[in-house]
């Protein structure tokens, strides 16, 4: 049912059954794949690794443990939390002092997420943003709007050259096809180094049950502690790759089409366009 999600916890033996099991999958996927470049060798390699058993089981067998599992079903009201996961980013951008770090494969927020992001700037909160260009098309006006604000950094993750013509920007997928596929599918946000907002759904109105065409529900985690370093690490890692290029550097605002009716949503004063421009 849409309305519900759910999620299963497990404890003792069973984790590392289903540990074994997926690794067992991925080295058979990983000796099909050899097989298909023709690097039998390899192949071999892996289909011997999948038939292994992990150590750590092997140990337990030896040791005559007691196999002792426990399992939980764990479920989401979808409807009665809708607006949770929007409330947790209003927090998290409203109590940082310091940075907010956001990587996400699709944005498209709405105004009270586009207003704490401004006003976190203003207040001087060094806002980073990289969002993944597979499905940018027709959101520069909103991305080089929240660009142009002092304090704010946009950055598209392996982009497109062809920014206003869908024609050209189709062709160059297709002629670049090895390297358009490379992606980031990341979904993460970081106040301050201290709060971490991480799962499976994106920036949008059809991730916070708001479309009125159809909406996508997800589970979210929220984290402190150790893990924040990690997830940090990882967004800088994406942030200063090569295929990460700022907003500015791929077009001149003067050569942007005005946005679609509905599409893009101007969120700065035209004296700070006026005064990129001249930058």
């Amino acid at each position: 049912h849409p309305r519900l999600d759910f999620a299963v916890q497990a404890r003792g033996a069973m984790v590392q059954q289903v540990q074994e099991t997926m690794t067992q999958l991925w080295w058979r996927l990983q000796a099909v794949s050899h097989v298909r470049e023709h690097q039998f060798p390899e192949a071999f390699s892996s289909f011997r690794a999948a038939g292994l058993h992990l150590p750590w089981t092997q140990e337990a067998q030896a040791d005559g443990d007691q196999i002792v599992a426990r399992a939980g079903l764990l479920l989401r009201d979808n409807v009665l939390h809708r607006t949770q996961i929007e409330k947790a980013y209003l927090k998290a951008i409203a109590g940082a002092r310091h940075e907010v770090l956001i990587a996400n494969a699709y944005f498209l927020p709405g105004r009270r997420l586009r207003k704490a992001l401004v006003l976190a700037a203003r207040r001087g909160v060094r806002v980073r943003l990289i969002i993944d260009d597979l499905y940018t098309s027709g959101q520069d006006p909103l991305l080089i709007g929240l660009d142009a604000y002092p304090n704010v950094e946009v950055r598209l993750f392996n982009p497109s050259r062809s920014r206003t013509d869908s024609f050209r920007r189709g062709l160059e997928l297709t002629f670049k096809y090895f390297t358009a596929t490379r992606r980031m599918h990341n979904k993460c946000w970081i106040a301050d180094g201290r709060v971490l907002i991480a799962g499976g759904r994106n920036i949008g109105d059809e991730y916070f049950d708001a479309s009125e065409e159809a909406n996508f529900h997800d589970i979210d985690v929220l984290a402190v502690g150790d893990c924040l370093a990690a997830a940090q690490a990882t967004f800088d890692r994406y942030w200063n790759s090569e295929p990460a290029l700022p907003i500015r550097s791929l077009h001149k605002i003067r050569q942007m089409r005005r946005p679609r009716s509905g599409v893009g949503v101007r969120c700065v004063p035209n004296q700070q366009q006026l005064a990129l421009r001249q930058a």
